[in-house]
């Protein structure tokens, strides 16, 4: 290794480790005068902008007889060369500045403080953004023989490649995104396996020789990970780098090629760690099979070598116990568990996105697994629905509690609720056009039993304390938000004609009916089953003439009394009858024929209607 200082020119600066050591300590003493500190400020300046400063900056860093903090600011001399001035050097000086960077690398010891590894890190991706796959071939290989070494050493590598792969696939980092085709062909070559890129991309031109060994990173991070699951209860120390490597598979599972995690059986050593006893690791465990479970673009294949061990039986269950340990009390949240708690939460998304996709499959709808979960599937949508972004921010509900935790903005809350309804209504959808009379007379008993009690538990309807977003009516439009997607679900079933199909659309005539029945004081609510029944009307029961005059006339006899003493209600009212008309008209455009058979009757029935609401109307404004 070159020994001599990487110079542009001679300089008169004077540099000592003692003045450099004193001028930090008058920095991070509070007691210096702002004065002196200034003075230490810029001599410490100026040193960085000498042209001697990364001699200066290797030979303090390398003297462990120096504090840390005066280690760590000879290496911050190292990394202000690099990168500020490093199109100035020549190769024989860029060389020598690789050289140095690996020999404070190889120098590591357990006992250095972190913040040293970490810059140590820093700088080794800096010079290789710039010069790795171009004029230094032999990284792979450096980083390997630092891999054998100590466990200071093995953290060191991992900061590297965590680093490394975050610049290069971020898209955020300048200098990487100037050499993007090499460093991210490089990156992949060293850390798939040799036997995946003989096997899958020996025709793709991705070697570019800059891999060392057979394994790939992807395999030696996952045997280490293994291996520190497995002794953890007698390693302490191995807790930090299993944490350290799943921190560093995170950066790298979302790009990796996935015959790579397959051929590493990364799904099941990521499920392994969530058997750990420490918090830490199972998080990061979490967060990595999240991305994994977010790939888009995979093969069926894929999908089956990456994301099916997920839902073997024994990851299911440590799952549950996971989920069933970190569930909180949303008045006294434990913030460790909630933290885990949100991480499963994610990978419910991305369970529910799955459900779609099997629930559109027949050969995986029909399984008896699949089968026996549908019913359970129906009763957790049609409780998710619930508009709780409707719900005031101060309202007692756990679920708005737990919002108010979550999202920081009403936008963010929506978006994730509405795409979350989304998929309660894609699921109902599939359920019912797989399994549409089973399917359809689960979601009419669940609506009607929920419908018939509303109020269990609240208060009794008041115009007084009136609200359009409580929880009865929220109750009562999720119900119906199931509803419609069921029926959306059913349309061309019920279209084919037939006896079960006959017997269907009486049950839902007379469910209709029963639910016409009932007495709602609340004119949101209301309002919500004049949508329903006239859904009915126009889709499955559109041939009915008879229910379909029913509704007509159900809606003629809707007449709620507005009270201007209760501005909440009165609203609710104006908003009722306007509702009507439009649901009136959207009737009479799709049945004239049915309803020119009782026009006069009709006629009669809105004139009388007309003058009920013209005499209310009276009474208010007296």
């Amino acid at each position: 290794m070159s020994g001599h200082p990487v110079q542009l020119k001679q300089t008169n600066l004077t540099v000592s480790k003692d003045q450099i050591r004193a001028a930090l300590e008058v920095i991070h003493d509070v007691r210096s005068p702002n004065q002196i500190r200034q003075e230490a400020s810029e001599y410490l300046e100026k040193v960085k902008l000498d042209d001697e400063a990364p001699h200066h900056g290797y030979t303090i860093a390398a003297d462990q007889s120096q504090p840390p903090v005066i280690r760590h600011f000879g290496l911050s001399l190292l990394e202000h060369a690099i990168r500020h001035r490093w199109n100035e050097y020549s190769l024989e000086q860029s060389t020598t500045l690789r050289e140095w960077e690996l020999a404070l690398a190889q120098n590591l010891t357990d006992q250095d403080p972190s913040y040293l590894r970490n810059k140590i890190a820093s700088i080794w991706v800096d010079v290789a953004k710039r010069s790795w796959a171009l004029d230094w071939m032999d990284m792979d290989e450096c980083l390997t023989r630092l891999w054998d070494g100590p466990l200071a050493s093995k953290e060191l590598v991992l900061a590297v490649l965590e680093t490394l792969s975050e610049d290069v696939f971020g898209h955020e980092d300048l200098i990487a995104g100037l050499r993007s085709s090499d460093l991210s062909r490089a990156c992949f070559e060293i850390f798939t396996p040799m036997t995946v890129l003989q096997d899958h991309y020996s025709s793709r031109g991705t070697n570019i020789n800059v891999r060392y060994g057979d394994e790939g990173w992807l395999s030696r991070m996952g045997d280490l990970l293994e291996w520190c699951i497995g002794q953890e209860g007698t390693h302490v120390t191995g807790q930090a780098c299993a944490l350290k490597i799943l921190v560093t598979l995170r950066s790298v599972i979302g790009w990796a090629a996935p015959q790579s995690l397959s051929a590493t059986r990364m799904t099941l050593r990521l499920c392994q760690a969530l058997r750990s006893s420490h918090f830490p690791i199972q998080l990061a465990a979490v967060d990595t099979l999240h991305i994994l479970s977010s790939r888009t673009k995979l093969s069926e294949g894929d999908l089956k070598e990456l994301v099916a061990p997920m839902f073997m039986t024994d990851t299911v269950d440590l799952l549950q116990k996971l989920f069933d340990w970190s569930c909180v009390d949303a008045t006294d949240i434990d913030e460790e568990k909630y933290l885990l708690l949100k991480k499963l939460s994610e990978v419910s998304v991305c369970a529910m996105h799955a459900w779609v996709k099997i629930l559109s499959s027949e050969a995986l709808v029909s399984s008896p697994p699949v089968a026996s979960s549908v019913g359970e599937l129906l009763e957790v949508c049609s409780q998710r629905v619930i508009k709780y972004e409707a719900l005031p921010e101060q309202h007692p509900d756990p679920s708005v509690i737990f919002l108010n935790e979550d999202f920081d903005s009403m936008p963010e809350r929506h978006a994730f609720l509405g795409n979350y309804m989304r998929f309660c209504k894609m699921i109902t959808e599939r359920i019912v056009q797989q399994s549409p009379a089973d399917a359809l007379f689960h979601i009419l008993s669940s609506a009607e039993q929920v419908i018939s009690h509303l109020y269990d538990g609240e208060p009794a309807f008041s115009m007084h304390s009136y609200s359009r977003t409580s929880m009865p009516f929220l109750k009562m439009d999720a119900q119906c938000s199931i509803l419609e997607a069921g029926l959306k679900g059913s349309v061309r079933w019920l279209g084919h004609g037939g006896h079960e199909q006959e017997v269907m659309l009486q049950n839902l005539k007379v469910w209709c009916e029963r639910i016409l029945g009932l007495n709602f004081e609340d004119p949101s609510v209301k309002e919500r089953v004049i949508q329903l029944a006239v859904g009915f009307a126009t889709g499955p029961l559109k041939k009915d003439a008879r229910f379909v005059l029913k509704i007509f006339d159900y809606i003629l006899d809707t007449n709620y009394p507005d009270d201007a003493r209760y501005p909440s209600y009165s609203e609710a009212v104006k908003d009722l009858q306007s509702l009507c008309i439009h649901e009136l008209q959207r009737l009479a455009m799709k049945f004239p024929d049915y309803l020119i058979t009782i026009f006069d009757e009709v006629e009669h029935k809105v004139s009388r209607v007309s003058h009920a609401v013209t005499r209310d109307n009276g009474v208010r404004n007296r």
